[in-house]
């Protein structure tokens, strides 16, 4: 496949956009100078770090603000703040934290001074023992003052809180935060949907760069790829300002990377343990080094993790053929038939996962530059056996091995510079993935005789799995002709520079604020590659080849059947049963993995290409420019109003690939050719955030967002394969697709003390057009002349649209976050989070209604195009759980911590149903509800123990379809123990 340039025209398009990008921040930067100057004139800076003062923890999300005035800041990840034109003369400085004491200082401010005020802070206490700190309680309240602190809604994941917690990844400690749900594969998550939205729709950050996606048709970041041990924070933002990336319709995750702190910090992390599943050896480990040089100006840190984890899977599933006449349990029309078949299948699955990250930070006077550089690899090593009992007499044995790795690499270079009147800071980075599977044979083999005649005479089975009283287990004659392969990769790459700029202004004592605007460059490529082969053994070269190999490496006759088929007598097929489904089943026979993997090795010469996925592959470019300006207005400490607007335009390449080869060998009929389209678009997205604070304990928000979410690369890439053989179009892309807007509304409030902590109630509603979603349909034979195919109908199988109807996903959080600090002890101990999300959504389908009619001169069945039609139907939104839920109950006592939590997932829709399909075809996940526990004791100023299980109760998962009596299938990983050790020198 070709790579595209961009041609003259479209590159002057480019330079013209980005020359009015330009015009546009320096006309902002020009016209705001004067106020800034006339409003910095007379004043100072103060600047610092606050700190918990007995573990001297950094305290993120504290409050620093001039008493008196409505002139105030709060501190970043790392615990600093920076209060800019603060009036000369003494001023009283008062930084609070919740659940702390208040720490108040007199400064005498000088015209152009610059001066350092630390502050640690004493945690409250209601009597007048010392109390104990912990990390872990210092981490809540310090989630639950950048929640209330934030301009934007958000809620946060604390470094402490993901480290007490036996979460495997980031995905998994995101998705114990309200109105986020989990998409999990293998029993461990990947990603994460937020407010019914699937992963495609949600934006994910490290450090405030847009992470590239791991895939290779969608838009989903992979967040199992990265260790919860490298991350400092997690941050979920609902409703965006006008700063953050407007692609984002379901949110914006931003993860952080760990800083380096004052003090130096080394500390070594090792466990181990096994699943219950296979009863193997886990692995983890995490190596933390940070220190600060030369008066604390130079911070160097360097963080490393590892993990070996099994996350095997056993899962039994099966299918429904017909649906016909019943009135007792679904639509008058349709009866669920007793399925005939039935897939057993065990799948070993090994993850490693290896990542590292260093980090340097110089701080001068006015500001600080960082370079940090991160790399990420997973690997990922399955072999599979399905057993699949067809129909009354096939068997049939598919083996298949696959091997993946993930490479994610991230470096960036980024500053802050301030100045008496103005704050710049920028980013430039360079991050790509890397994903491939070069190994990933299968084979199958069929049984035809597998059940006794008995079988046949039995009218109706109890269930499906009663089959197995009729096995013979005979397989003598099962055989194999065939050996698949392909190789995988996608390759993301992402270069983008951000320029920001903030101006403070105060206005008397009672108002003040800031002006925030900047740019964003982002360039970004994809490509993916897929060459899949298969190799036929019963063809007459094929087999003399083989037969020549396998006595040339075993000095053996292969053993070939009278339908010429490879006998399975030829390997080493073992006699004995495997255990599945905690030991109810025994399967029969056992394949050893080197079965599947000597074969591959040796037998492979011959490779023929599988002609239909020729077209999978493509090749994209995305230019992305953006612009915004956004302001805060604070009256008094009870009122801060944060308008804003952002402007994405994009200028995007697409190539595909249209084929309509067919056939194999010398052959293969048919051509295969390159496809492209260009779009160009620009959309203004407006923002506004409203908080009322009438009390202290109390305030009320309000948040209108306008976002987008641009269209999945394998919908827009223009592929399309036509199959001459069954008359239809396959894997159609539309590149006539349009962004999707959406429109988001928050309502919430929230009540907190330092006593009790946090309980907030919100409401939302985001509306939202241009939905894709598929449609398939039949096209007349003039509309396939036009297209250059014969003259028939056609059947266009699943293209993406867009929906012009307006759809909606509204629901409910409710959040609760507190300790019981305050209760006589033992009782002072007890920590509880506890969260809720209760969604709806509703979307339009478009549909196709097919009328045919006989036609007695032709002989068959015509397609009616003037009867048949389009017309829309509502559905719920694909993806959308109805309910989550999460809570954790913990207890603290001296250098002991306990932690037991629980996730329920509702129901979830897994795909809306296409026109050809009734109601009964909807497939869902079933709801679950799984425990976690997590223990530790801290022994000496040093040692700490840990040890943590994950699905504690073995949960399964499983999906059916329509209602769930009709399960489709069940899928069982285990738990995990981990037991583990870490040092801190």
């Amino acid at each position: 496949m070709k790579e595209h340039n961009f041609s003259k025209q479209s590159f002057c398009t480019l330079i013209k956009k980005t020359h009015a990008m330009k015009k546009f921040i320096l006309f902002i930067l020009i016209s705001s100078l004067p106020l800034s100057v006339l409003l910095s004139q007379s004043k100072g800076v103060i600047y610092g770090t606050v700190t918990e003062k007995s573990n001297g923890i950094i305290l993120p999300g504290a409050t620093v603000r001039i008493e008196g005035t409505a002139i105030g800041t709060i501190t970043n990840k790392e615990g600093e703040y920076r209060l800019m034109g603060v009036p000369s003369g003494v001023q009283r400085v008062i930084v609070s934290f919740l659940g702390f004491n208040d720490n108040a200082f007199d400064i005498d401010i000088q015209a152009g001074a610059n001066i350092e005020l630390n502050s640690e802070m004493l945690f409250s206490s209601t009597d007048l023992e010392e109390v104990t700190v912990s990390v872990q309680m210092v981490g809540q309240i310090a989630a639950i003052n950048q929640q209330l602190n934030s301009d934007a809604l958000v809620s946060v994941v604390s470094a402490d809180k993901m480290r007490e917690l036996p979460d495997i990844n980031a995905a998994e400690a995101i998705g114990r935060l309200p109105g986020v749900s989990i998409n999990r594969s293998g029993g461990e998550a990947q990603t994460i949907n937020i407010r019914g939205f699937g992963s495609s729709y949600t934006a994910v950050t490290l450090n405030g760069i847009r992470m590239v996606e791991t895939g290779s048709g969608g838009r989903s970041v992979n967040l199992s790829n990265i260790s919860p041990e490298l991350l400092s924070h997690i941050e979920v933002y609902k409703s965006p300002t006008a700063d953050m990336d407007g692609d984002a319709v379901g949110g914006i995750v931003s993860l952080g990377l760990r800083p380096a702190p004052k003090k130096p910090a080394y500390e070594i992390n090792i466990g181990s343990g096994y699943s219950t599943l296979q009863k193997v050896p886990n692995y983890k480990g995490n190596i933390h080094l940070s220190r600060r040089f030369f008066d604390n100006k130079l911070g160097v840190i360097m963080n490393t993790s590892f993990n070996i984890t099994d996350r095997s899977t056993q899962s039994m599933s099966t299918n429904y053929e017909s649906f016909l006449l019943d009135t007792a349990n679904i639509p008058i029309g349709y009866i669920v038939e007793p399925a005939n078949d039935l897939s057993l299948t065990d799948l070993n699955r090994s993850i490693a996962r290896f990542g590292t990250n260093i980090q340097a930070d110089y701080k001068y006077k006015n500001g600080t530059i960082v370079f940090q550089g991160m790399y990420n690899r997973k690997n990922t090593d399955t072999y599979r056996q399905t057993y699949s009992y067809d129909a009354l007499s096939i068997n049939a044995y598919d083996l298949a091995l696959n091997k993946n790795t993930v490479d994610l690499y991230q470096v960036m270079l980024s500053f802050e510079h301030n100045l008496l009147w103005l704050e710049i800071d920028g980013t430039v980075s360079n991050n790509s993935t890397l994903n491939r599977s070069p190994y990933s044979p299968s084979m199958t083999f069929t049984d035809p005789y597998a059940y006794d005649d008995s079988l046949r005479l039995t009218p109706t089975l109890d269930h499906i799995t009663n089959k197995f009283d009729y096995l013979t287990y005979d397989y003598s004659d099962a055989t194999m002709s065939r050996m698949d392969w392909e190789f995988d990769s996608s390759i993301n790459r992402n270069l983008s520079a951000v320029l920001n700029f903030k101006t403070n202004f105060h206005i008397g004592s009672n108002i003040a604020g800031f002006i925030k605007f900047g740019g964003k460059v982002q360039f970004d490529t994809r490509k993916k590659v897929h060459d899949p082969y298969f190799q036929r053994y019963d063809y007459t070269a094929e087999k003399d080849f083989a037969t020549a190999r396998w006595m040339e490496l075993t000095g053996e006759v292969l053993e070939i059947a009278p339908n010429e088929k490879v006998m399975i007598q030829n390997f080493d097929v073992s006699d004995e049963y495997s255990p599945f489904w905690n030991g109810e089943y025994s399967v029969w026979p056992y394949f050893p993995e080197n079965i599947l993997s000597f074969w591959y090795e040796n037998f492979n010469d011959n490779s023929r290409p599988v002609t239909k996925e020729q077209h999978l592959n493509y090749y994209v470019e995305e230019s992305l420019y953006a612009s915004y300006i956004m302001g805060k207005l604070k009256v008094g400490n009870w009122l801060s109003f944060v308008p804003g607007v952002r402007y994405e335009y994009s200028n995007n390449y697409y190539q595909g690939q249209w084929s309509s080869l067919a056939g194999s060998g010398n052959s293969i009929t048919g051509a295969i050719k390159d496809t492209s389209v260009t779009k160009q678009y620009g959309h203004f997205l407006p923002s506004a955030h409203l908080k009322i604070t009438p009390v202290k304990w109390m305030d009320f928000r309000l948040s209108y967002a306008k976002t987008l979410k641009r269209p999945n690369y394998n919908d827009i890439v223009p592929t399309m394969y036509v199959n001459i053989g069954n008359g239809s179009l396959d894997d159609v892309g539309n590149g006539e697709l349009k962004v999707m807007i959406a429109h988001s509304f928050d309502a919430s409030v929230s009540f907190y003390t330092g006593k009790f902590g946090l309980l907030s109630f919100g409401v939302f509603s985001k509306n939202f057009t241009n939905y894709m979603t598929d449609i398939g349909y039949f096209i007349p034979s003039w509309e396939a002349k036009e297209m250059g195919l014969t003259e028939s109908s056609w059947e266009v199988r699943n293209k993406p649209i867009n929906l012009p109807n307006i759809g909606y996903v509204k629901g409910f959080e409710v959040d609760v976050q507190t300790n019981f600090s305050y209760l006589p002890k033992p009782f002072d101990g007890i920590i509880l989070n506890f969260n809720l999300t209760r969604l709806w959504s509703l979307t339009h389908l478009e549909k196709w209604d097919k009328f045919t009619y006989y036609d007695p001169v032709l002989r068959r069945v015509i397609i009616d195009f003037d009867s048949s039609f389009f017309y829309t139907e509502e559905a719920q939104l694909s993806s959308q759980v109805d309910l989550v839920l999460n809570t954790t109950l913990g207890y603290e006592y001296k250098g002991f911590s306990f932690r037991l939590s629980a996730q329920y997932k509702g129901l979830d829709l897994l795909g809306s149903i296409n026109s050809q399909e009734t109601v009964v075809s909807q497939r869902y996940e079933d709801a679950w509800l799984r425990f976690d526990l997590a223990m530790s004791q801290k022994i000496g100023q040093h040692i700490k123990l840990r040890f943590n299980v994950a699905n504690l109760t073995n949960t399964p998962e499983k999906d059916y379809i329509y209602q769930p009596q009709y399960w489709r299938n069940e899928s069982r990983y285990g738990a995990v123990y981990q037991f583990g050790l870490e040092y801190k020198f």
